[in-house]
């Protein structure tokens, strides 16, 4: 008796057969579904790309940079978030912004000390053969010394004694800063060791408008750094629990982000659906927290590490009187500060005045 060559198939494996055809007509059903439901939620056909993208944006909203800074229910400016409040200079640049290119222009201590170098580093020994050269101001001292550097450096080169066979120079402006942050700035590196031969201060727009229109209607003392009240707002014991409950819930939206980018998840729209509510949810609860934040902020009452020392102008030109002496008596005080140190200071009017 001659056999088959293949043996019929058996009801178990018709069973299982039949089992699998099923399920994969069923997922192929709820993953439909799911797709017109999440393309009627968003009014659009949903593509994975754009899934995608959406997931990216969650996960960088989570960063601890993102975080809402706010003062009387106004949201902080967002500058505030590239920089970290310092001991002695108000603020400096927050070690991780621009760190790449910050730590190929400046060095270690770009990092270090938060300030956006060019050449060689902050600190060098006196010598004869070469020339240091700070410039200090805001952020169009900041541009000239970053952007135009080299041409700077070439002109104070052709005007140098002979001898010189090189000029440095050190970037101490940062945006925003105002007198008396230049001053502080030089006092502060002359005291930890820093040598300059040559000081450039660049400015006078920072000084006059930024107090008036940021400081002063607010109450906050006019010589005090650039959005002050925003920096200092989260040293508040209950502002600090606020923003605390709302860092833990923009980390636990971005690790349910994070989750289900999973390659298990990333291409089933089931998946995506399910993690569109949880998001969703964790998102109400997130402005919900925000609002409460603002309503919060709204109504209280800025303590003295926010205003510092009382200050009630009579009239506009008292206050622009007042903010015109800060400017003075702080170029002044550096003047006398580099004399004392042997430095060559230079002070120029900003080109925008």
């Amino acid at each position: 008796m001659r056999l088959s060559s293949s043996a019929p198939m058996t009801r178990w494996t018709r069973k299982a057969l039949i089992i699998s055809v099923v399920s994969i007509l069923v997922l192929a059903v709820v993953e439909l579904i799911s797709w017109i439901a999440l393309s009627l939620i968003s009014g659009n056909l949903v593509s994975y790309d754009d899934v995608s993208q959406q997931r990216l944006r969650v996960l960088a909203n989570g960063s601890a940079n993102e975080q809402p800074i706010v003062d009387r229910g106004r949201p902080a400016p967002k500058f505030v978030a590239r920089e970290v409040i310092h001991p002695y200079l108000g603020f400096v640049l927050d070690r991780s912004t621009d760190s790449a290119l910050r730590l190929e222009a400046g060095g270690p201590d770009a990092l270090a000390f938060g300030f956006p170098l060019v050449d060689s580093g902050l600190f060098h020994l006196p010598s004869s053969k070469q020339l240091v050269v700070g410039i200090t101001g805001g952020s169009v001292a900041r541009n000239l010394a970053w952007h135009s550097g080299d041409i700077l450096k070439n002109v104070i080169f052709s005007l140098s004694p002979k001898g010189i066979e090189r000029v440095v120079l050190v970037n101490l402006a940062i945006q925003d800063y105002k007198q008396p942050q230049q001053l502080l700035t030089v006092s502060y590196l002359l005291g930890l060791g820093a040598h300059f031969d040559v000081l450039v201060n660049l400015d006078g727009f920072n000084e006059i408008v930024l107090p008036a229109i940021e400081n002063e209607p607010y109450g906050v003392f006019a010589a005090f750094p650039r959005a002050w009240r925003f920096r200092a707002a989260d040293l508040n014991p209950e502002m600090r629990r606020r923003l605390g409950e709302l860092t833990y819930l923009r980390g636990r939206r971005a690790s349910w982000a994070g989750f289900f980018s999973h390659p298990a998840f990333r291409f089933s729209m089931s998946a995506v659906l399910v993690w569109r509510v949880l998001d969703a949810q964790l998102k109400t609860t997130i402005d919900n927290r925000e609002s409460d934040l603002s309503i919060w902020a709204a109504g209280s009452a800025a303590g003295f590490v926010t205003t510092g020392p009382a200050q009630q102008y009579a009239s506009e030109t008292a206050l622009y009187s007042d903010l015109v002496s800060i400017w003075e008596n702080c170029s002044l005080q550096l003047n006398r500060l580099a004399t004392a140190n042997g430095i060559t200071y230079l002070h120029f009017l900003q080109p925008n005045q």
